[in-house]
């Protein structure tokens, strides 16, 4: 502000704060790469951020879903004020065709189609309206109905009859068929087939308040509604999600890597300015005794900052949204949204402002402090005091090096200060990858005792153990005379998917049995896995997967179960941990178990079974891994056993692309925080070169040779290097140690040792000397460009 007596001097000091500008180009270029990376990673975090939430809330499309409903039920459904969508879909159920797949046929409305966009898509052609109609499942077509497109007829063999149908659409699965195909017709042909029920109808439904509505309250509406129309319920499993709008923990996760930029942006651009300023004290002393005013100086400073500013945050913001939209548009997150890439500009606009004020206070605080008379006196490169001069009697490259980092220790700290944080970060990130390998997750999850393959039931309807089982005995002397299988584990016994209620919520899940020949489903094992509770201690106690105890079911919950219409009530005694008991097999079948029952309520479930095996682990001689893999595909096929198979070298395959994933992005993001230390390093160095271009010319001819110089260079320049690597090590470790533990145990692998990143740390080491020796070689032959008499000459 000035006041109505002072003279307005703003437009001479922001003269004054072009030229110097226009006199400190490096020094420019510098801040504005370092505010354009920190702008660069803010702007692509924060759009990723809002990418991966707005990919949760398109996954959580509805609450719950009516079964057994009328379209009379149906349409009371839609007259519920609370409710905003209405599905309504019909299953014929599966179809076994002669060439050995199932199909499922299915009527779903266009409101169902939303609702399951994250199951299927259509991606040619349209929904069937008309009797004769079909959407196909793409893989299906090309696999046996190969050189079909839309609108051909193509024909299927349904309850011994031949129909024929017309190509409407082609929709496309998320996850692998494994045989089982999904295809869609129309409510006509719904209606016109012989086994209609017009009481079979399902509905899922959305709430038009769930992001704002408690759980509890959701669950009780969603009853009430349930038995006012008279019909089942049961819940999503995306009701159980905490997806309340923007989750703690992500916005967690960005203020931190917020902070983590900001820390690493203040550290080298308040270390830019403070060189640049030092370097320039004599200049402001000579303002300051013309009559500049202290304020007049932080103003020209201030100007410089907010210049260089504007010039760097809109390119970094821009770029970082570009890159954070690509990356944010993928199948990872595909919940990528551009209405938040303004809020995302805003906010980092902001953050990046205040990250350039606060690196600015303390070198405009030095230059507006600083008297006239000291100004005159400063002299950039003090030498060193009298004290440590004793203990360098003899000058060597060496303590040349030495005297020159101790000559300004806080432009010393500084660059070794952004060093040692970019590197400790990609240091523990590395060890973090490095100690939790996909095989290592593999071995812990999937193939815990060192087999090769799995070999399990496809199908996963109950009922399906009640006739000829083919995981018997017949196969595994099968399996055992093929070359290179040494061993076969029975890994569980199940009755498949279970249907069952919880305080009146119905559900359905896995249904697992305790049992002596599973190694996964013995008696000691589960106990060793119980996460609360007890073991069952008679046919009526069950127990349930870890994930329940989150809902806030606790043992001694009444639980009914239900198979062919009998409903048998019992009581949850206990939670077992599902990462070791009812593993999933592999990645494309998602069949952990969810429920552990006794062998006696299993055999008062499935009278006539007597044989539960569900899957099985093969140990093999990894030397004819192929040959076997081969074997056992045609064996488990040519009979039609209703069986898959699980490798390890897959499941290996799939977790390196979603691990790598993971990672990789901490460790590229480590790299690129790195970036700010190699900043302030190149910095230094060439402002270091061009202070003491006259002292070297001084040395030299006092009798310092080039070779000497040479020396002395690149040791200060490995000097910088290995200390601040030595202490990544020292402070790394114990911090890299239990952070990749912690990891581990994320990943449900608590086991597993600690690994040192050697070639991430060897390839981190190696590009610092590299670079130090480039920027040497670089001072070198600038000095020879010159000769002693023009760096006699050369003024500061």
């Amino acid at each position: 502000m000035t006041w109505p007596f002072e003279n307005d001097t703003s437009a001479i000091t922001k003269k004054l704060a072009k030229e110097s500008l226009k006199s400190e180009k490096r020094r420019n270029f510098m801040i504005i790469i370092a505010i354009s990376l920190a702008a660069f990673l803010m702007s692509m975090c924060g759009t990723l951020f809002f990418a991966f939430q707005e990919s949760q809330n398109n996954m959580a499309t509805f609450q719950a879903s009516y079964d057994n409903l009328t379209e009379d039920k149906i349409e009371k459904l839609r007259h519920q004020p609370e409710i905003e969508m209405v599905a309504s879909l019909y299953n014929l159920g599966e179809i076994k065709m002669p060439e050995g797949y199932s199909l499922y046929l299915a009527y779903m409305d266009d409101a169902a189609c939303y609702i399951a966009r994250n199951q299927f898509t259509l991606k040619d052609g349209t929904m069937p309206s008309k009797e004769n109609e079909i959407a196909v499942d793409r893989e299906m077509v090309n696999k046996y109905f190969s050189n079909t497109a839309i609108g051909d007829k193509i024909s299927f063999q349904i309850n011994g009859k031949s129909q024929d149908f017309v190509i409407s659409g082609i929709t496309e699965s998320s996850t692998e068929s494994q045989g089982n195909y999904s295809c869609y017709i129309s409510k006509s042909f719904v209606e016109n087939s012989s086994n209609y029920n017009p009481a079979k109808y399902q509905s899922y439904v959305c709430f038009a308040d769930a992001d704002s509505t408690s759980k509890e309250i959701l669950k009780e509406r969603i009853a009430s509604i349930g038995k006012e129309i008279g019909a089942d319920y049961s819940l999503s499993f995306l009701f159980f999600r905490e997806n309340m709008g923007l989750s703690f923990e992500n916005i967690l996760t960005f203020v931190s890597l917020s902070v983590l930029v900001l820390f690493a942006g203040i550290t080298v651009i308040q270390s830019i300015f403070r060189i640049s300023i030092n370097e320039k004290i004599r200049n402001f002393g000579q303002l300051r005794t013309l009559g500049t005013t202290a304020l007049q100086i932080k103003k020209m400073i201030n100007y410089e900052s907010r210049y260089l500013s504007w010039l760097g945050i809109p390119p970094g913001i821009v770029l970082g949204a570009i890159v954070g939209t690509v990356l944010g548009s993928n199948e990872f997150s595909s919940g990528f949204s551009p209405i938040n890439i303004p809020f995302v500009m805003i906010g980092v606009s902001i953050i990046c402002t205040l990250m350039v004020k606060l690196s600015v206070r303390k070198p405009l605080k030095i230059a507006a402090t600083t008297s006239p008379i000291e100004a005159v006196r400063y002299i950039a490169y003090r030498n060193a005091p009298m004290q440590s001069r004793k203990h360098n009697k003899k000058i060597s490259p060496y303590s040349l090096a030495l005297l020159n980092l101790g000559r300004d220790k806080k432009k010393t700290a500084s660059t070794l200060l952004s060093l040692i944080f970019g590197g400790l970060l990609l240091f523990i990130s590395a060890s973090a990858a490095v100690s939790n390998t996909p095989e290592q997750f593999v071995r812990e999850k999937f193939f815990v005792n060192g087999g090769s393959f799995r070999i399990y039931l496809s199908e996963e309807s109950v009922g399906k153990n009640e006739t000829n089982n083919p995981l018997n005995e017949s196969l595994k002397e099968e399996l055992l005379n093929t070359k290179g299988i040494q061993k076969i584990i029975p890994l569980r016994d199940s009755v498949g998917m279970c249907h069952y209620s919880i305080n009146g919520n119905a559900t359905e899940g896995m249904c697992d049995i305790i049992s002596v020949q599973s190694t996964e489903g013995n008696f000691s094992f589960v106990e060793q896995h119980l996460i609360d509770g007890q073991m069952p201690k008679n046919q009526f106690e069950v127990l349930l997967t870890d994930g329940y105890m989150e809902l806030g079911i606790t043992k001694g919950t009444p639980i009914k179960i239900t198979n062919s219409g009998e409903e048998i009530e019992c009581i949850v005694s206990g939670f077992f941990d599902k990462s070791f008991v009812g593993t999933e097999n592999g990645t494309d079948a998602i069949d952990p178990a969810n429920l552990i029952i006794t062998q006696e309520l299993a055999q008062q479930l499935f009278t006539n079974t007597e044989n539960f095996a569900y899957s099985w682990e093969i140990i093999t001689d990894k030397t004819y891994n192929d040959e076997i893999e081969s074997a056992i595909q045609q064996k488990i096929t040519s009979k039609e056993k209703g069986l898959s198979i699980c490798s390890y070298n897959d499941v290996v395959e799939y977790m390196e692309s979603s691990m790598n994933l993971l990672f990789g992005s901490l460790q590229m993001l480590s790299l690129l925080i790195l970036l700010f230390g190699i900043i302030n390093l190149i910095n230094m160095t060439l402002s270091n070169h061009q202070a003491r271009k006259q002292e070297i010319s001084t040395l030299r001819s006092v009798g310092l040779s080039l070779k000497q110089l040479y020396r002395s260079l690149i040791t200060e320049g490995l000097l910088y290097v290995l200390v601040s690597f030595g202490i990544v090590l020292l402070v790394g470790i114990p911090i890299a140690i239990p952070v990749s533990k912690a990891v581990g145990i994320l990943f449900g692998m608590p086991n597993l040792s600690y690994q040192f990143p050697t070639m991430q740390i060897g390839g981190y080491l190696l590009i610092l000397i590299l670079l130090q020796l480039i920027l040497s070689v670089w001072e070198i032959r600038d000095l020879k460009k010159r000769s002693l008499t023009e760096q006699m000459r050369a003024m500061e």
